[in-house]
């Protein structure tokens, strides 16, 4: 989680207005003082490292009161609903533009790799189709799983759909 905090840092305080608290690593969670903006999530299996963030670009509030405590969180969370836990990286982005935050990432990115731009179509016939062996035999291979609601709704019984 260091290396992939290492590569965000300067993205995020190229980005930071003065009104921001600085950019951290903490307990796996990417925050901004004590609100977190951003998880992460990974798997190391023999010689495979999938790395994988997701950050919360914007959200409800009110629907965040709707979400109950997780039995496990981390400690720098207390007790605290999500609503009050939670920040927008929009929110502390100049002018919510989403595009300064891809073109930041983008620059950073750059300065670590080879960065060519490439088009859904383009990944999926490269990259799964000849690489991979086609959906199917990724499928098989992936541990994530794609579930669909229509497949998650004919699991329930017509008591637990209500």
């Amino acid at each position: 989680m260091e290396w992939t905090a290492g590569l965000y840092r300067p993205v995020f305080e190229r980005l930071r207005s003065a009104q921001t608290k600085p950019f951290e690593l903490r307990e796996n969670d990417y925050v901004f003082g004590s609100l977190k903006f951003g998880g992460n999530a990974q798997s190391i299996v023999k010689d495979r490292w999938l790395h994988h963030t997701s950050f919360l670009w914007d959200f409800q509030r009110s629907n965040m009161e709707y979400l109950t405590l997780p039995e496990r969180r981390p400690e720098y969370r207390q007790d605290r609903s999500h609503s009050s836990f939670l920040t927008s990286l929009k929110d502390h982005t100049p002018q919510g533009d989403r595009l300064a935050l891809f073109r930041e990432l983008e620059l950073e990115l750059g300065s670590h790799f080879r960065v060519q731009a490439a088009s859904e179509p383009d990944v999926r016939s490269d990259v799964v189709e000849r690489r991979l062996g086609g959906m199917e035999a990724w499928g098989e291979k992936a541990r994530t799983r794609q579930v669909s609601p229509a497949e998650e709704l004919s699991k329930l019984d017509n008591h637990s759909r209500c």
